[in-house]
């Protein structure tokens, strides 16, 4: 009797080589397989030794590949909005939580934007999700002047005008639900 394979049992997981703007990173093909950018150059090319993914540098798609790699062989979570709460575990796995936690500093916050727009650009949706869940927690934490600061927002914006802001793109404050009464409470 033939043993039952799954799907990508013919899968080779030999590396392939993500040329980066300055530099080179290995990845399994069965973690690349995750990115629905390179899984679509892996199904025109799908012996070639190497892809090109020049809008990334290689500290992020250092650690793009470390999560795919973690996710090879599973389907990881995808975090779906609105978050319930602004601690992180209350919607993902414990290994996410642990993934995104360097970012949680205003000193790598643009390490986390970067990340997430290698997610969007390599279209990883679940990883997508999570740095965007990880930046909507950074920021529920503060308030206008600090979210200011940080993003080195300088012009002010109107009522009026964040109002049109928040029409126009719904989908970004998606993320964040207004605070409950159990959101409100503090520890004294």
């Amino acid at each position: 009797m033939a043993e039952v394979q799954g799907l990508d049992a013919g899968v080779s997981d030999e590396n392939v080589i993500l040329v980066c703007s300055d530099g080179e990173i290995k990845i399994s093909r069965r973690a690349a397989r995750k990115s629905e950018m390179l899984l679509g150059l892996l199904k025109v090319n799908p012996n070639a030794p190497s892809f090109e993914t020049k809008q990334i540098t290689r500290e992020i798609m250092t650690e793009v590949v470390k999560y795919l790699e973690h996710y090879k062989n599973k389907e990881p979570k995808v975090v779906m909005p609105p978050l319930p709460s602004a601690d992180l575990k209350d919607a993902c796995d414990p290994w996410d939580v642990e993934f995104v936690e360097p970012y949680d500093s205003n000193n790598n916050i643009f390490i986390l934007l970067n990340m997430l727009l290698a997610a969007n650009f390599m279209d990883i949706k679940a990883l997508k999700h999570l740095l965007a869940a990880k930046f909507a927690t950074h920021l529920k934490t503060k308030n206008c002047e600090e979210m200011k600061k940080l993003l080195g927002i300088t012009q002010t914006l109107t009522p009026q005008q964040e109002n049109e802001i928040r029409k126009k793109y719904p989908e970004y404050f998606a993320w964040l639900k207004p605070p409950t009464k159990a959101d409100e409470k503090t520890d004294d």
